[in-house]
């Protein structure tokens, strides 16, 4: 059975850390003085009065969390999480709907970049660092940073599997699940805090640096300005971020072998950011021939730069912008949304399918071909032996066999809607995959799609952030039957 009063203690914890974490907006708009800090007060009320019900309903539990009451407490925090989080973006912009808010902070927390807002440079400062601020937060998950912050929090092994999943079984970087993820959070703040000082050495606001570095290392999307990257006019500026993008996109064990064992080999040995790296070498590689060939750019630094930091955003699924890909000649804009469904690695903060999964879906594919002209051949269909990983063809057949249902079930409802296949395919695409930026007339935002696309879309968010199967699960009547 689902223990409803200890998930009930757990869930009020996280809102009352999420109210907690409202603290650092209001530090911000106190420095500036431009909007007011009213929303956020008023979300860190919703926060810490809904919480404590929570927490005062099930605080007697001492139950240990099952992996059953994981699967529910995962998807009941990732939405009760952003419905706290829409609160400051509904009382502090105009005219937005509750939709449109919860739509925001969905996009936001799940590291989506599916933007809705507009005019962001009139926003106060305070507004735009809330904005990059769920970013930060969603990107490692804020039930990992819930678990390295109070090693009491029952059942952790379970819950740092279901909210970081992924095709690949890591070990543990450390033997206690709360190290593992203190270490976790420790590099995540460190590559961010790395990034925002890189950003203002080479040359923007601090306060951008900061806003801009939230969006990066999360793979995000969000910026602080409409036209994101492409406002600021610094040359070099598109390498930094595509570095950073990257580091973002490598799985965290990785970091963790270089920075503190110092295996300094191991970004170029791992099998999926080395794979990750071809990849963007020939995506790149095809763009810029198809851009010369339409005669669309000419051969300089800046169309190499801006080729580059596309591709690396797309594939990482951060979906930052500084060309307006959307309008690229061919087949251009319809194989970089692709790229998102591939992602980056697993165990880092992209969304995707992941590079480990696809990279089995190609060796298996390669096996069954060498096994027509060789029937009798034992083939390995293993990723790597060399890296000592392992990784089961039926848990890949299953995730891919629900992917590829879902998502066309989202693709029949979202033109249910009223909206042609390129739209749906686009909008769906972007979202499912969680890199945010679409092609066609949801290039510039999603603001005009109507309030059922705009359900079906964070529908879709959910699903890619918490890998489809987490979600899914909960919602077959034979797992309620079956507690």
């Amino acid at each position: 059975m689902i223990h409803h009063r200890i998930i009930s203690k757990l869930l009020g914890i996280l809102l009352l850390l999420f109210g907690v974490a409202l603290c650092v907006p209001i530090l911000v708009e106190l420095l500036y003085q431009d909007g007011s800090t009213q929303p956020y007060l008023i979300g860190m009320c919703v926060a810490f009065g809904f919480g404590g019900c929570l927490w005062l309903y099930g605080r007697k539990d001492t139950q240990t969390l099952l992996r059953a009451d994981g699967f529910v407490l995962v998807v009941f925090a990732w939405i009760l999480l952003s419905a706290c989080a829409a609160v400051p973006f509904s009382l502090s912009v105009e005219h937005l709907s509750v939709l449109d808010a919860f739509f925001e902070s969905v996009s936001g927390l799940t590291t989506t970049g599916a933007e809705l807002l507009y005019n962001l440079d009139d926003f106060p400062h305070s507004l735009r660092f809330y904005h990059q601020y769920l970013q930060f937060l969603g990107g490692l998950g804020i039930i990992v940073l819930a678990i390295a912050v109070m090693p009491m929090l029952g059942g952790g092994q379970h819950l740092l599997h279901l909210d970081a999943p992924g095709p690949v079984t890591e070990r543990r970087l450390v033997p206690r699940i709360a190290g593992t993820a203190q270490l976790l959070w420790v590099l995540y703040v460190g590559l961010t805090l790395v990034c925002a000082l890189s950003y203002g050495l080479i040359g923007l606001p601090w306060f951008d640096a900061v806003c801009e570095a939230f969006s990066t290392i999360s793979t995000g999307g969000f910026a602080i300005h409409d036209s994101s990257f492409a406002y600021y006019q610094i040359p070099g500026l598109g390498c930094v971020a595509a570095m950073f993008m990257l580091a973002g996109a490598i799985s965290f064990s990785v970091h963790y072998a270089v920075w503190i064992r110092g295996h300094w080999q191991e970004y170029f040995h791992h099998f999926e950011s080395r794979s990750m790296f071809k990849t963007i070498g020939i995506i790149s590689v095809i763009v810029m021939i198809v851009l010369l060939i339409y005669h669309t750019a000419d051969w300089s630094w800046d169309m190499i730069e801006s080729v580059l930091f596309t591709t690396v955003a797309m594939l990482t699924t951060t979906g930052l912008k500084m060309a307006d890909f959307a309008y690229w000649p061919s087949f251009l804009p319809v194989m970089l949304v692709l790229c998102g469904v591939v992602g980056g690695c697993s165990g880092s903060t992209a969304g995707g399918i992941k590079m480990g999964r696809a990279l089995l879906i190609r060796d298996e594919g390669l096996s069954a071909l060498k096994k027509l002209i060789h029937p009798q051949a034992v083939l390995n269909t293993a990723l790597s032996t060399s890296d000592h990983v392992r990784v089961k063809a039926e848990a890949m057949y299953g995730f891919l066999s629900v992917f590829v249902m879902l998502y066309f079930l989202l693709l029949l409802c979202f033109m249910a809607m009223g909206y042609d296949f390129y739209l749906a395919f686009s909008a769906v695409t972007a979202c499912l995959s969680n890199v945010g930026v679409a092609i066609g007339q949801v290039s510039e935002g999603y603001t005009e799609l109507n309030m059922g696309a705009k359900g079906i879309l964070i529908i879709a968010m959910f699903a890619g952030r918490l890998e489809i199967m987490v979600l899914l699960v909960c919602c077959l009547p034979s797992f309620w039957r079956h507690q």
